[in-house]
């Protein structure tokens, strides 16, 4: 039976949900000339973009110790940057040098400032990949000189699919739907809660509630519930707060809201503006998806 523990990919047959570029990176895999000297990795959060920013400099380097890792959440200031542009100048190890950033919408304005400077004029054979959740607080010039790749959300057939991989056929079909549906797409998030499948036993959805708490979509059917009629504020407010509140399912609340204001529900349609406040406060404060569903609750 797979634990999961080596979960991380290493080679581009081990990436998926992501089909729509795989073709490009296929092919910059085949013909490393091909790659960009700055690539910018973009999507939500645990869907693969390290890990392929990782594969691909691994593609480029012969020498491990040219593969230089950054979280900008550690190192964010000016003076990080500063070094890194120094660090490119130095010739590499063996075929080339590539830095990856993760988490780069953490720079400071001045610090993005300073590498891009660097990316405009890489020093030869020197690689820059860009990893972000927040493409939007990039300065312009940064992702205008990047080429862009846009990661996804997993849809249902690839989660299924990664879990059978990761874990040899062990978590059951319908156990691997009701993963996706508590994780939203986020391959990061279905792994680790396919890791305490494994080790738990567990071989239906009920289990997994209790043992996870409340699914947004299940809370959502819920709301959906009150909206219609079927069921008063007071027999779902139980369940509601069963949801985890620590589980950020963002993109799975803004398009609910989407959906039904797109619908023309009354209630939706009126506190669309208040809805999209919620969106703002999620990225400013990291408020998790319980908070959003009991303020949404309040609006009904």
């Amino acid at each position: 039976m797979s634990n999961g523990n080596n979960v991380i990919p290493t080679q581009l047959g081990e990436i998926f949900g992501q089909d729509h570029i795989l073709p490009t990176l296929a092919d910059w895999i085949d013909h490393p000339n091909n790659i960009p000297s700055s690539v910018l990795f973009h999507g939500p959060y645990g869907v693969g973009k390290t890990s392929m920013a990782l594969i691909l400099a691994k593609t480029l380097c012969n020498v491990s110790a040219d593969i230089i890792e950054i979280n900008a959440a550690n190192t964010r200031g000016v003076d990080d940057a500063r070094s890194w542009a120094e660090a490119a100048k130095i010739r590499p190890f063996g075929s080339a040098r590539v830095f990856v950033l993760d988490e780069l919408h953490q720079l400071t304005k001045d610090a993005q400032k300073v590498l891009l400077k660097v990316i405009e004029h890489p020093p030869a054979n020197v690689y820059f990949f860009l990893c972000t959740t927040e493409p939007g607080q990039l300065i312009d010039m940064i992702r205008s000189r990047c080429t862009s790749l846009a990661f996804r959300l997993f849809d249902q057939e690839a989660t299924k699919s990664l879990l059978n991989f990761v874990f040899k056929g062990d978590i059951k079909p319908e156990v691997a739907e009701a993963i996706h549906m508590r994780c939203g797409g986020h391959a990061r998030d279905a792994i680790k809660i396919a890791q305490v499948v494994v080790k738990s036993g567990i071989y239906d959805d009920l289990q997994l509630n209790m043992q996870f708490g409340l699914s947004f979509q299940q809370a959502a059917a819920m709301f959906a519930q009150v909206i219609s009629g079927q069921s008063t504020k007071a027999e779902v407010l139980p369940s509601i707060m069963s949801l985890e509140s620590n589980r950020n399912s963002g993109e799975l609340f803004d398009s609910w809201v989407d959906h039904y204001s797109g619908a023309g529900h009354p209630v939706f349609v009126s506190k669309y503006m208040e809805f999209l406040q919620i969106r703002v406060w999620r990225k400013e404060y990291k408020i998790g998806v319980k908070e959003q569903l009991l303020h949404m609750f309040a609006q009904l």
